[in-house]
């Protein structure tokens, strides 16, 4: 019999145990778990050149040397205004205001359908002045005005090209104008990304600083936060940020942000500070995944003792965190038994899912869970752990696909060439003989799930640990003392379950993964080849569609190798070779063993078939 099939790497159904650990991504539901694609941890560092041509100088504002200007005279100015421009209403009362912004709107609307109207701008740059230069009380509200009514990418240009943004950016260490410098700050730095080349190597510090002050109103700490997350978003910030050890600051102004939370807050502000975090934890997440970061930040530094205290906090997003940062650390094998070994990592994690979290958090625990599995003998301090139990919370809860999934992939790695979890997965959930749970097992609440889901992977997955448990099981050579537990497991498996190769089935008959279907050859042809687990071979060969698959298999022969074959084509003529030669396997142990749930009709299918393929004499 052959062995069993190469393990592969695919967008959905999960690593293999040879596969190294993935690259976590903050995620948005639902989104892949890992990335597959490993960094170069030797790569050197290099900042990006800011080297730039020489910038115009900024312009400076007139002095503010003009008398006051008298009511009457400030109306007679906007009345005026107004003759100019379009009258942009019929509220005749609100005169102060009202004509500069109808003067405004109409330029800002020229602009729109193409270059804005000269005359117009010179008319509304006059009447500005003379307000400024009047000490006008009007001032605050009509550069709000201005503001909104410049805010494009062509007058952000502006800002970047007489090199304004470095002079903005100063603004923030000023306390009176501090809250006028934020919303700019964030207009020309998260709106318009150019102006972040023109920042200095510094702003990245004054920003942090900023944000850790949680004095500031909640609009313009909002505004702040996204402008680090946008710095963060930058190559240069982001190397800048870990080479000066500015990370455990960024994480406090995560954790701080929640004190944020003073009194009632309306759901605007709620869900822009919800937004403000997520921004902040993508920044993290694509921070940790720099090769860099691990060569800075190692497993016993003070900003991986935070993220550890962060696991065992209530707080959504900490615990978001910590797993992706944690997750994305753990991408060595020596790394990831450590965590496990010696700072305990799996404990808290396996304690979230006992508490009924949100599908965000779920989905980063698994996918770290999943990462510390595959290295060592994680899978056995996991299942001493109780991961099985706490899996099957949510194999049989109302979640949604991908979380099932995750829960269903994570299981298949627990099981892998573990005996001990095995017989966890075969555990009854009763421990009373009297009770209906006693003869259901954890295995049978999976089951349940790939009866009631629609979800292709989810399904796949539920087949390919069942392949898993077979292949230990049934291929295992084991010792005299370990024999008898196998052999109790074996029959525990197929006495118990009857439908456990329907998974098998659910893997064969689909088209997309032609390696699953290889799979579950294999996993029929262990099943068939003995008599206590030939009745679920015969149960799950009722289907016409895994039936007429499995005749074409068995007739299709091996092509012998061509010229200039390639690489890929030698594979899947390999793979043919061996689904045709698990096949005749299957059928000869299946017609060998004549279980019961084999009708008369299929036998008769089969025995035609092995005479036609010349296999009728088969030993």
């Amino acid at each position: 019999m052959e062995t069993s099939p190469q393990p592969y790497q695919d967008r959905e159904f999960g690593l293999e145990a040879t596969s190294p650990p993935g690259q976590l991504k903050y995620s948005d539901m639902p989104r892949s778990e890992v990335d597959l694609q490993q960094q170069d941890q030797s790569q050197s560092v290099v900042l990006p050149s800011t080297t730039k041509a020489q910038p115009l100088e900024p312009l400076t504002a007139p002095e503010r040397d003009h008398p006051s200007i008298s009511p009457e005279e400030e109306e007679m100015m906007f009345r005026a205004l107004r003759a100019v421009f379009e009258d942009a209403g019929e509220n005749e009362a609100d005169l102060e205001l009202g004509q500069l912004m109808a003067s405004l709107e109409l330029a800002d609307k020229e602009a729109v359908h193409g270059c804005p109207n000269i005359e117009v701008l010179e008319g509304v740059k006059s009447r500005v002045y003379q307000l400024w230069r009047s000490q006008s009380s009007y001032m605050a509200r009509v550069t709000e005005v201005l503001a909104n009514g410049s805010r494009n990418h062509e007058n952000r240009q502006q800002v970047v090209d007489r090199n304004y943004t470095l002079s903005i950016i100063r603004l923030l260490g000023n306390p009176a104008l501090v809250h006028v410098a934020i919303p700019v700050v964030y207009n020309i730095c998260v709106d318009f990304g150019l102006s972040l080349a023109q920042a200095p190597d510094d702003s990245l510090s004054m920003i942090i600083a900023i944000a850790s002050n949680s004095d500031i109103a909640l609009p313009h700490y909002i505004s702040i936060v996204n402008s680090l997350a946008a710095y963060l978003q930058n190559d240069r910030f982001q190397i800048l940020c870990l080479l000066h050890g500015h990370v455990e600051l960024v994480l406090s102004v995560l954790f701080d942000s929640y004190e944020m939370e003073r009194g009632e807050m309306s759901p605007e502000d709620e869900q822009a500070l919800a937004m403000s975090r997520l921004k902040l934890n993508h920044a993290l997440s694509d921070l940790s995944g720099l090769p860099i970061y691990s060569k800075t930040y190692d497993l016993f530094s003070a900003v991986t003792k935070t993220l550890m205290s962060w696991l065992r906090t209530s707080k959504d997003h900490l615990q978001i965190c910590a797993c992706v940062m944690l997750g994305n650390l753990a991408r060595e094998d020596a790394i990831c038994e450590s965590m496990i070994q010696e700072l305990k990592v799996h404990l808290p994690l396996i304690a979230i899912l006992d508490s009924n979290p949100r599908s965000t958090v779920l989905h980063s625990v698994l996918g770290f869970l999943k990462n510390l599995t595959i290295a060592g003998n994680n899978k056995e301090h996991l299942g001493e752990a109780g991961i099985i139990e706490r899996l099957s919370k949510l194999w049989t809860a109302e979640t949604i696909p991908q979380i099932q999934f995750l829960a269903a992939s994570l299981t298949r790695q627990v099981v892998l060439s573990s005996v001990a979890n095995i017989s966890r997965l075969l555990g009854s959930l009763s421990p009373d003989p009297d009770s209906p749970a006693h003869s259901r097992t954890y295995l049978s609440n999976m089951l349940s799930l790939f009866s009631k889901t629609d979800s292709p992977p989810t399904r796949t997955e539920i087949g390919r640990t069942i392949a898993a448990i077979c292949r230990v099981l049934l291929r295992l050579n084991p010792g005299p003392e370990a024999a008898d537990t196998t052999q109790q497991l074996t029959k525990r498996l197929f006495d118990l379950h009857e439908d456990v190769a329907r998974p098998i089935e659910a893997m064969i008959v689909q088209s997309e993964w032609p390696v699953l279907r290889s799979e579950g050859w294999f996993a029929l042809a262990l099943m068939a080849s003995n008599k206590n687990s030939c009745e679920a071979v015969g149960d799950c060969l009722q289907g016409m569609s895994i039936t007429e698959i499995l005749c074409e298999t068995v007739r299709r022969r091996a092509s012998e190798p061509s010229e200039g074959e390639s690489a890929h084509d030698k594979a899947e003529r390999v793979r043919l070779a061996k689904d045709r030669e698990n096949t005749l396997i299957l059928l000869h142990g299946l017609l060998q063993h004549n279980p019961s749930t084999l009708t008369s009709t299929r036998r008769e299918i089969f025995e035609d078939l092995m005479h036609d393929v010349g296999h009728s004499n088969l030993q």
